[in-house]
């Protein structure tokens, strides 16, 4: 799944001409402790809760520019990406920008709901994410190596990040412990795994992280 999927395009956004009571309230009354600021459609930063409880009620948000966060994610981002993007700058919600426009955001609760749903489905496949230089990036060497530990790629998907390649595979089995240690052995960078419970690596850590911020 990617960020396209679970964004959502109506939520508020803060202008640079808007007073830190005004946003202060619009936080609460979205129970977020973060919000993008936008002007004529162009992504300026994130504002935080933080920084507006420090400032005074006559302050506008122009005048907090400097201290505002430049993060956000692409509306092709892996949800798993969104939600370690979100783990490590500990927020509540995560800009997304597409061709240099913002487009919407994620929340984490929503990205919570989805990685919830994704670590209790039914479905008994493992799914595998890996990084490669394009031109060193070969289906069929990849294929080849799964199948050499009796998986089957039942669903491919890939991305450019930068100079990289994200590829996505949906694989036949949970067991792909081995299936990750043969990748890595062949030069594949592996962002993320998800197999069988024991084999669970980073995306159960970074749910537990995020719930632990939002108290839920």
């Amino acid at each position: 799944m990617i960020v396209s999927q679970i964004i959502q395009t109506g939520f508020p956004v803060v202008h640079l001409s808007d007073t830190v009571p005004e946003v202060l309230d619009l936080m609460d009354n979205y129970e977020v402790f973060h919000l993008p600021v936008v002007e004529k459609g162009g992504y300026i930063g994130l504002i935080s809760k933080v920084v507006l409880e420090e400032a005074s009620d006559e302050q506008l948000i122009h005048s907090l520019s400097p201290l505002l966060s430049p993060v956000y994610c692409s509306e092709q981002v892996f949800f798993f990406d969104a939600l370690q993007l979100m783990v490590a700058h500990t927020l509540s919600l995560l800009p997304v920008i597409q061709s240099d426009t913002f487009v919407g955001v994620i929340t984490a609760k929503e990205i919570l709901r989805e990685v919830a749903g994704f670590l209790n489905t039914q479905d008994k496949c493992g799914v595998i994410v890996v990084e490669s230089d394009p031109l060193r990036f070969s289906l069929g060497e990849v294929n080849r190596l799964i199948e050499s530990n009796d998986l089957s790629i039942l669903h491919f998907s890939s991305r450019r990040e930068s100079d990289l390649l994200i590829a996505t595979l949906r694989v036949s089995k949970m067991e792909i412990a081995t299936a990750v240690a043969t990748l890595q052995q062949h030069g594949y960078v592996v962002r993320y795994y998800f197999g069988n419970r024991e084999e669970d690596h980073e995306v159960q850590e970074n749910y537990q992280h995020l719930l632990a911020y939002l108290n839920i």
